[in-house]
């Protein structure tokens, strides 16, 4: 098994520099940048694969987040997993992602959490019921976060202002002229119908249930 004081041979520097550089951990000292990419170079000939059992041992923690989503294609929430990711990653974290069908299933949750991960982040939700298991991490402040999460069951959330937002578009497009706007959402009582009745009646416009979907 190659180790970092292979690499740090190999290199020239020090042990610690390169659990620094290959970890994406703010370097203490100065280090060149061609001295940097040496030691990722030198790391992915040596085909060097970090031992995670040493490193929670040593350091007392993962550096593992997991990432439990729905719809992983869909082109909204694929963008927004993609910079999820990518943002973890250069801050140093490895990333854990499944793909569920339904949140008040907590089999896909528990095993991500099983695999001793730091925090969780979870989403969207479209007011789906929360899985005990997950009720029961997060009164124990295990960190979790969630986004787009339309149900009564309180996290540290990512969202936006959905009533707020429906209403600006209901008055952009009553300003270009239009009459006959209808309102499609994911079930009868998400939040955006207020937003879209609201706006509609402070346009004067008239609102039909066949145009509610």
């Amino acid at each position: 098994m190659v180790t970092l004081a292979d690499i740090a041979k190999q290199t020239g520097v020090s042990i610690n520099t390169v659990s620094l550089v290959l970890r994406n951990r703010p370097l203490q000292i100065p280090v060149r940048p061609d001295t940097i990419a040496r030691i990722k170079r030198v790391a992915q000939e040596l085909d060097y694969r970090p031992n995670r059992a040493a490193q929670m041992l040593r350091f007392k923690r993962s550096n593992l987040i997991g990432l439990v989503v729905r719809e992983f294609r869909h082109p909204l929430f694929a963008s927004i997993n993609q910079t999820l990711i990518g943002e973890l990653e250069r801050r140093g974290f490895e990333v854990l992602v499944t793909d569920v069908p339904d949140f008040n299933d907590s089999k896909h949750i528990e095993d991500l959490y099983n695999h001793q991960i730091e925090g969780l982040i979870i989403g969207p939700f479209y007011g789906d019921p929360v899985c005990p298991f997950l009720r029961r991490i997060a009164d124990r402040r295990f960190p979790v976060v969630e986004f787009f999460h339309d149900g009564e069951f309180a996290m540290d959330g990512v969202t936006i202002d959905k009533t707020g937002a429906v209403a600006k578009v209901v008055r952009h497009l009553a300003g270009m002229g239009h009459r006959r706007i209808g309102c499609i959402v994911s079930n009868p009582k998400h939040p955006m119908l207020e937003g879209y009745r609201r706006a509609m009646n402070g346009a004067g416009l008239s609102i039909r249930r066949a145009w509610i979907n």
